[in-house]
């Protein structure tokens, strides 16, 4: 019985100590990296898929897996919130993303070119790209679409470089 009482008040002991131990956890806080400014720089086609309505798209309009083409990027942020314009070449659109650590997610609506009777839907997807110094890498998706069409066209890329 004394051994039974002993065990039963040495288990109390070692759980009252392992409860009053804890001490509270701190809360833990992000960088934003600031990612404002002027970007300017080159990304490559690493794919790009067409379909349906859109078979043949890639060729016609040069999008070969491996061609470098111009970006240029102006952002403003206001906290994780990051916003600004966006230029492919010769097309335009406005971007909307946040930051998270060091990672920039976005998308951007795209300023379609001028068609005749054709109305083609551009966007940019699947933005994700990280800062390093003053440099950001990583890739992006742009999708052509249009309302009279079946399918799209998809075009991949990777970021070859983008500084500010």
């Amino acid at each position: 019985m004394r051994t039974r009482l002993a065990l039963a008040l040495a288990l109390l002991t070692t759980v009252a100590a392992c409860a009053g131990s804890h001490s509270p956890t701190s809360a833990t806080t992000s960088t934003i990296v600031d990612v404002h400014g002027q970007f300017s720089g080159t990304y490559k086609i690493a794919s790009c898929v067409d379909n349906g309505g859109f078979s043949g798209f890639c060729a016609a309009a040069g999008f070969d897996t491996g061609t470098t083409l111009p970006i240029s990027l102006s952002l403003t942020q206001s906290g994780s919130t990051v916003t600004g314009t966006i230029t492919l070449g010769s097309l335009n659109g406005t971007f909307q993303g946040t930051v998270a650590g060091g990672t920039l997610t976005g998308t951007a609506t795209m300023t379609t070119p001028p068609n005749d009777d054709f109305t083609l839907n551009l966007s940019l997807a699947n933005w994700s790209t990280t800062l390093t110094g003053d440099a950001l890498s990583g890739g992006f998706s742009l999708v052509f679409s249009a309302p009279s069409l079946s399918g799209n066209a998809t075009l991949t890329a990777n970021i070859s470089q983008l500084s500010r």
